[in-house]
């Protein structure tokens, strides 16, 4: 009842994708001082430091204040990036940064339906798809189940911000829920 899987603990590690996080207060930089920070911009770099410069097209679901975006953009200077966000506020806010090669999208996660529409906005399929969302775990299963048709093959499904402490997060609960999108 568990996935096969790796730990990498990028907590002291520092990287180009590190600091770009940093330069837009993003809470992916572990040396982003300023608020709630995670260690997730070494682990990006590390999968993703490759093909960083490639065409790709690359989603993030949640947008919230527009900070990952910021830092994707530069970070993945030749991709599409879709934003998805819940909140039309949230996406005109974004909108006025006026990001190159940049569009954004109304989704609800707790929607299949709406998880679907928003995917099919981009011609092409996903290279990268990253949840940052709302963290409730139905939600999670909700994007997984729904999102990866609309992945590339080899592309990258990446949900942030699962809770080792939550009792519904337990892996074996993912294990359990995802029995059909394993395959």
């Amino acid at each position: 009842n568990k996935f096969k899987k790796i730990t990498i603990d990028t907590t002291y590690f520092n990287t180009e994708f590190c600091e770009i996080g940093k330069k837009y207060n993003s809470d992916r930089s572990p040396h982003n001082l300023n608020k709630h920070r995670h260690a997730y911009t070494g682990i990006y770099h590390f999968l993703f430091h490759g093909i960083r410069n490639n065409r790709l097209n690359v989603a993030e679901i949640g947008i919230y204040k527009n900070e990952g975006m910021k830092m994707f953009r530069d970070y993945f200077n030749n991709a599409n990036l879709y934003g998805y966000e819940l909140h039309q506020h949230l996406i005109d806010d974004a909108k006025k940064d006026n990001l190159h090669n940049t569009k954004y999208f109304q989704m609800e996660v707790n929607d299949p339906s709406s998880i679907k529409n928003g995917l099919e906005k981009c011609l092409d399929k996903f290279d990268i798809i990253i949840d940052d969302s709302s963290h409730v775990f139905e939600h999670q299963i909700s994007i997984i189940a729904n999102s990866y048709p609309f992945l590339k093959q080899g592309g990258y499904l990446i949900i942030e911000d699962i809770f080792n402490d939550m009792k519904i997060q337990e892996e074996k609960n993912y294990y359990d829920k995802l029995e059909e999108v394993k395959k």
